[in-house]
């Protein structure tokens, strides 16, 4: 996602593997990794009679935000994008399946980021992105339908943005020095619509942002609430 390199892999449903194995060159892969799972791990030596596919998978065939599991130092935004209902994820990543748009607009916002910088653990000097302590965790208020159609045309101008500049890649615009203006300015809408849902005004700077989220997760946990919790990321396919 973030270099823009496409990568392949076969992918072969339960009802497939007769066609499959009918082409030689696929056979000996499969071939191949039955005996590799049979030598590996426990949870690969389980797979071992199903070598055809992936040990695990929760991909589906529907159109999904991407979410890169690492945030570098050198990332102004948490990485996300949206892929087509083709898309495979592997396990370095986290995805939004059936998305309505305004997800993104999440993934990508400054309060997003601040959260996920003081809730998630830490890789080196960047931070380790988490579904289940990081996104499930949001404190997110109710949406209204027009307020998910703002934030949704938000995302729709970020993505608009990064297309101008094609074939840069998300490591390339999201270097905070080299950063374009219309993208800038296209977060800067979606953060401003997002931050005026919250408390009618933008934030005033990230103590203030995280200030507002811990007091809404207190209350949100203390009435075992749901608020923060849209659409559950899943770690792709290994």
């Amino acid at each position: 996602m973030l270099s823009g390199l496409a990568r392949k892999c076969l992918w072969i449903k339960d009802d497939e593997v007769r066609a499959a194995n009918s082409v030689r060159s696929i056979a000996e892969r499969i071939a191949a990794c039955a005996d590799y799972r049979r030598g590996a791990g426990r949870d690969a030596r389980k797979a071992a009679t199903r070598p055809h596919a992936f040990c695990y998978s929760t991909h589906q065939d529907a159109r999904a935000v991407q979410v890169g599991n690492t945030i570098g130092n050198a990332h102004s935004h948490i990485p996300a994008a949206l892929k087509p209902d083709d898309l495979v994820s592997n396990h370095n990543a986290f995805t939004i399946y059936d998305t309505q748009g305004f997800e993104l607009a999440l993934i990508v916002s400054t309060l997003h980021r601040v959260w996920a910088e003081a809730v998630s653990g830490r890789l080196g000097n960047g931070v380790r992105y988490a579904n289940t302590i990081v996104y499930n965790t949001f404190p997110l208020p109710p949406l209204t339908e027009n307020q998910k159609a703002e934030l949704t045309r938000c995302a729709e101008d970020i993505l608009l943005a990064r297309e101008v500049h094609f074939p840069a890649t998300i490591a390339d615009l999201y270097d905070p020095e080299n950063m374009p203006e219309n993208l800038r300015a296209a977060h800067d809408k979606n953060d401003e619509t997002l931050e005026r849902i919250y408390i009618g005004r933008r934030f005033k700077n990230d103590t203030e942002r995280l200030e507002k989220l811990f007091d809404m997760y207190t209350k949100m946990t203390a009435k075992e609430a749901a608020n923060g919790k849209t659409k559950k990321l899943k770690k792709g396919a290994t």
